[in-house]
């Protein structure tokens, strides 16, 4: 059997999610316009699968560390 990876969360109990608007900072900004134009329909080097994927595979530690950004 395969065990759980980080990211497969459903089923688990949690506490309720807080969700705040707030203003997204300058690396954010960034790394959000690097993902679009780099998976937009015309360059299309990057897809979401991809995307996907390689946070999946993120080791434990690291997966939780994207979560406090």
């Amino acid at each position: 059997m395969k065990m759980r990876q980080t990211h497969d969360m459903g089923g688990l109990e949690c506490d309720n999610m807080k969700l705040t608007d707030h203003p997204l900072e300058a690396w954010q900004k960034t790394t959000r316009a690097m993902r679009q134009v780099l998976g937009d329909r015309k360059r299309e080097i990057i897809c979401v699968d991809e995307l996907r994927c390689a946070i999946e595979d993120l080791p434990h530690d690291q997966y939780l560390d994207l979560k406090k950004a």
